[in-house]
């Protein structure tokens, strides 16, 4: 599990859902059922589809004359330069209620994104522009590994034969022995200390150093303000130094135009996932405009032990 989840392949699997879900609106599979074929995210309803799914698709995309494909291509030449999505920071959740990190967990991705891009962390580009977060640069990752059981031992579902009881096995019925559940003191010593682990990883789009330094500030910020209970407000709140207040109502007045924006980015790039939008209505969205059509997939440098970034070695 530490090979497929690990953030440098992590990192590669996300653009390689992107170069999907670009190409998805616009490129057709041959279908048997189908006769204007299917997207890719629609393969699974015809098997003639679903066998033609394969990793030559990329091939396919890349070698494609069609204009509407050019944003796939682009990924995909950004992922043949191994150019992939940065991991920024990965924040270890623990598994008692009362921790502080157990009220991260509790957010939806999409509200995480949210309040990412309200953060008043002060960074500037290279022409001294002042940077802004958008949903679009920011992926967030619910990352929980377990055995089958989540937190439960797994083992306890299992019932042993003692050695000495084996030759009894080619008995009738009548005298088979029973297996019997053991008790966790007798293998202690090789239990982990939890079966479930369970972490938030954030990775970054952009690939600007500027916008990844910006997101792990703004993470860092984000865990900070959340174990306080403090919640980023609409209005703008000056964090620079008295020497930068020349520029305050222009950076103002883009920080405002910035945060009108972020609601409806979320909505318009929000990852592929089932979500509820009321009691009785569940939609599927989606990075394209499609919003009815299932999309094709789905230490340290911090302050503290708990956070991981992207300086550190596995």
């Amino acid at each position: 599990s530490e090979i497929y989840t690990h953030r440098q392949a992590k990192g590669a699997e996300y653009i390689i859902c992107d170069i999907l879900k670009e190409a998805d609106p616009h490129y057709r599979l041959r279908a048997e059922n189908y006769p204007g074929g299917l997207p890719i995210s629609r393969a699974m309803l015809d098997m003639t589809a679903y066998a033609n799914l394969n990793d030559t698709i990329i091939d396919t995309i890349r070698s494609s004359t069609e204009s509407s494909l050019s944003r796939a291509q682009d990924l995909i030449e950004r992922y043949e330069q191994r150019m992939f999505y940065k991991f920024v920071i990965s924040i270890e959740i623990s598994h008692d209620k009362d921790d502080a990190t157990s009220l991260l967990w509790e957010k939806d991705e999409a509200a995480i994104k949210m309040e990412l891009c309200k953060m008043h962390v002060s960074h500037r580009g290279e022409g001294r522009e002042k940077l802004f977060l958008s949903p679009i640069d920011i992926i967030i990752e619910k990352k929980e590994i377990h055995h089958g059981r989540k937190s439960l031992n797994p083992v306890d579902m299992m019932r042993f034969l003692p050695k000495h009881e084996l030759s009894r096995l080619n008995r009738s019925v009548s005298e088979l022995p029973e297996a019997r559940q053991q008790s966790e003191d007798k293998y202690k010593s090789s239990i982990p200390q939890a079966f479930n682990e369970r972490a938030i990883r954030i990775f970054c789009r952009n690939k600007k150093k500027e916008v990844v330094d910006l997101l792990y500030h703004a993470s860092l910020q984000w865990i900070e303000d959340t174990k306080r209970g403090f919640h980023a407000p609409d209005s703008w709140i000056e964090m620079e130094e008295v020497g930068d207040a020349a520029g305050d109502d222009d950076d103002m007045g883009a920080y405002d135009r910035h945060i009108a924006n972020v609601s409806q980015e979320i909505n318009d790039h929000t990852p592929p996932r089932r979500r509820v939008t009321n009691r009785n209505t569940t939609q599927v969205s989606a990075d394209t405009n499609q919003a009815e059509e299932m999309s094709p997939v789905r230490p340290t440098r911090g302050p503290t032990s708990l956070f991981h970034a992207n300086g550190e070695t596995n």
